[in-house]
């Protein structure tokens, strides 16, 4: 069975859309998923070795976004660090999961083909996978 899918399942269940914080009290609620969220990943890569799981931030995750808003269909995500996830097993899924992250809140969860996004990586920040 593919982990990325119930993974995407536990993600939708906490809660990844956009929220401006109001409350310092909201604020420490939208952490604390987003840090159960990577710490459930974490723990679910170190246990697979088929998963690939990378970090960008600062400069890097402003040069991919970028790239990938300025790609058709053209989007307006923004976000100080990405977490992208991809299961590399031969049954895995052909797709890259990719979350954005603002301030340390989820904002936008999203999968792209595995190859989309090897051509932002290689258009922006020169990595290829």
């Amino acid at each position: 069975m593919n982990s990325l899918i119930p993974l995407l399942i536990t993600l939708a269940s906490l809660g990844a859309q956009p929220t401006p914080p109001v409350e310092p009290e909201f604020m420490q609620k939208c952490i604390g998923g987003t840090s159960t969220v990577l710490q459930r990943i974490h723990t679910m890569v170190a246990s697979e070795p088929t998963f690939e799981l990378h970090t960008y931030s600062q400069d890097q995750a402003m040069r991919l976004l970028e790239t990938l808003n300025a790609d058709p269909p053209a989007t307006q995500y923004t976000a100080d660090q990405i977490v992208t996830l991809v299961d590399t097993s031969e049954d895995g899924n052909d797709k890259t999961l990719v979350i954005l992250i603002t301030r340390g809140c989820m904002t936008k969860i999203f999968q792209t083909p595995r190859k989309n996004w090897r051509e932002v990586l290689s258009k922006s920040i020169g990595i290829e996978t």
